[in-house]
């Protein structure tokens, strides 16, 4: 009777440190319901604070591996804007096929502004371009004369039936004003005369083809011409309105404002809107291989990203339905020193379009395309064997397959934005996936067509709703070794276990170092309770005989120490599994769990005793 007696108190003082262990997990289901939706936004928060940690004067000499890639990144965009005015155009216009697009269901209205560049190399493309799809045409380009402000050529603007076409197709035609270069933006911005001429003959070509505006893309500005630079666009607002009060005014400003030349006090009573070139975070002087637009950067990447980009352009006070957000229609490639993911960089190869890399790597079907779930981009790895050699070459192609594409299309919505810029039109021709991304995302159907759909991303099960009757694209469509999606309401994806998420993470060291991030505070806490408990203890064990015997003689103590290891394990697992898991569950499993446990090894240990002579 003593021993049980005993064994009731013992029960109790361990409900009381359970209950202890357990309000450091319990979180009450609105507060865990809180944590699970605002984790999106903790993430974009903390890399938006590891960008303006880098951006600081006072951090310069306190940078991280992660800050050494962003300030790769700035010098690569000064070099290409400085250097090598006509980086853009290293897209192969060969690599460019005529076909005919896939053509949506038209009935149904954009949410969404969609804006897309129609490069003027591509001459026939305007005969199959997916109109119900665009709102906004800006033809490519008006090339600006530094020295006058004069044309040095219109690239076919007045000639080219392709303006005329879109003009009568009822969707908005401006025309794209280039400038690239340190020097050439130097030389324009310092001659007041070169502005006023610009305006003039821009004037004076929108209105010659009946077209809305125009949009201004001048990359590489010298932080010494923030003046003369905003008072040209503020200027260039003014009269154009003066000239027609429904003239639009579009501008380009890059992923991150390096130089700090836009002043958007200045700027956003004149621009309609602003469209943040999300493109070439890693490309031709980039050290390692990588994503051209990711979502995230974890701890892999560059801390900038398409999240922090428009997050420090919110922060800056542009209005979120004057940002337009421009992603990229092609990828990037790299000779690469190892197959891994951000292997070393031997040589740039150059940017292909989205159609290219398609139809060259559906020749090689054995090659497979991996998935980076930290910037949600595609990327294909492989070795190169040179004709009449043994020479073997690692090469990678970082690009967005749909699903990767649909991950940032959403971001669109997410942070309320007015619309998705392409860059450019053309670049998937042979190919709609893209296209039918746009309409899943940015396409309002009427309420009583909407179906469910679920698609099966690389790691992730999403219902959409969408109409019965339209189709929709595969996850990764055409890639070998993706993902496949069904637009029927009865092939429903079975969620994954919660083994089998554990076990892809096991055997994805990358991704779990990567989680870990998440956790390192715990971590950090359950580290050292191992180190000096558990270490300090052995230690002592190993010369104090008493204490040896003080800490495993007593089968109380002993069980303490399992009912504590098991409840651990148990929050550990259940945290790392289930994140959006409502944690008070959590509380009562271990409640359970440890009293049935003690309550077991206690009949264990009276029925030993019972035993005894």
């Amino acid at each position: 009777m003593q021993l049980v007696t005993h064994s009731t108190k013992k029960i109790l003082q361990l409900c009381i440190i359970l209950a202890i262990c357990g309000c450091n997990l319990y979180v009450n289901p609105l507060q865990a319901q809180n944590d699970s939706l605002s984790k999106e936004a903790k993430k974009d928060k903390t890399e938006l604070e590891k960008v303006e940690k880098l951006l600081s004067f006072k951090n310069l000499f306190h940078r991280s591996d992660s800050s050494k890639l962003a300030k790769r990144y700035i010098r690569w965009h000064k070099k290409l804007t400085r250097d090598n005015p006509d980086y853009r155009f290293t897209i192969k216009k060969d690599d460019l096929k005529d076909s005919i697009g896939w053509k949506p269901d038209n009935s149904n209205a954009l949410t969404k502004e969609i804006f897309g560049w129609y490069p003027y190399w591509d001459k026939n493309l305007y005969k199959s371009l997916n109109y119900s799809l665009l709102s906004t045409v800006a033809y490519f380009s008006y090339e600006v004369n530094p020295k006058t402000g004069d044309t040095l050529t219109t690239n076919g603007w007045l000639t080219e039936p392709s303006v005329d076409v879109i003009t009568n197709k009822d969707k908005r035609v401006l025309l794209t004003i280039t400038n690239f270069g340190y020097k050439e933006n130097r030389q324009f911005l310092k001659n007041p005369s070169a502005g006023n001429l610009l305006i003039q003959r821009a004037i004076e070509l929108i209105k010659a083809k009946g077209a809305n505006g125009v949009c201004i893309d001048f990359e590489g500005i010298p932080k010494s011409q923030k003046k003369n630079f905003n008072s040209f666009i503020a200027q260039f607002g003014q009269e154009l309105r003066e000239a027609n009060k429904d003239f639009k005014l579009y501008l380009t400003i890059p992923a991150l404002d390096y130089n700090e030349y836009l002043d958007f006090e200045t700027l956003t009573p004149v621009v309609d809107q602003f469209i943040i070139m999300g493109y070439d975070y890693y490309g031709k002087t980039s050290k390692v291989a990588g994503p051209v637009a990711p979502l995230h950067s974890g701890t892999l990447w560059s801390p900038i990203n398409l999240n922090t980009s428009v997050a420090l352009y919110l922060k800056k006070g542009v209005p979120s339905d004057q940002l337009i957000l421009a992603l990229p229609f092609y990828g990037q490639v790299w000779n690469t020193k190892t197959g891994d993911r951000k292997a070393k960089v031997d040589k740039y190869v150059g940017a292909r379009t989205y159609d290219y890399i398609r139809h060259e790597m559906s020749k090689v079907p054995i090659i497979k395309a991996r998935y980076d779930s930290i910037s949600q981009s595609n990327y294909y790895s492989y070795i190169l064997k040179e004709s009449g050699s043994n020479k073997r070459q690692f090469r990678q192609i970082w690009f967005d397959s749909d699903s990767t594409m649909a991950a940032k299309m959403r971001l669109v919505n997410t942070k309320q934005l007015n619309g998705l810029g392409i860059w450019a039109l053309g670049y998937n021709k042979k190919y709609d996936n893209y296209w039918k991304v746009i309409e899943d995302v940015f396409v309002a159907k009427p309420a009583d067509s909407l179906q469910p759909v679920v698609i099966q991303y690389p790691d992730s099960v999403v219902v959409i709703f969408k109409d019965a009757s339209a189709s929709i694209g595969s996850a990764t469509q055409g890639i070998p070794g993706a993902p496949n999606s069904s637009n029927n309401a009865e092939v429903i994806t079975e969620k994954p276990t919660a083994f089998e998420k554990f076990w892809k993470k096991v055997t994805n060291l990358n991704e779990v170092l990567d989680g870990l991030n998440d956790f390192k505070k715990f971590l950090v806490l359950a580290l050292l309770f191992v180190v000096f408990f558990g270490g300090a203890g052995f230690i002592i064990a190993l010369f104090k005989p008493e204490t040896r015997i003080f800490l495993f003689s007593s089968s109380a103590l002993t069980l303490y120490y399992v009912a504590f290891v098991l409840l651990f394990v148990l929050a550990v697992f259940l945290n790392w599994n289930t994140p959006v898991f409502n944690q008070s569950i959590v509380l009562i499993i271990g409640f359970i769990v440890g009293a049935v446990s003690l309550y077991f090894i206690n009949k264990i240990v009276q029925k030993k005793y019972s035993n005894l002579p």
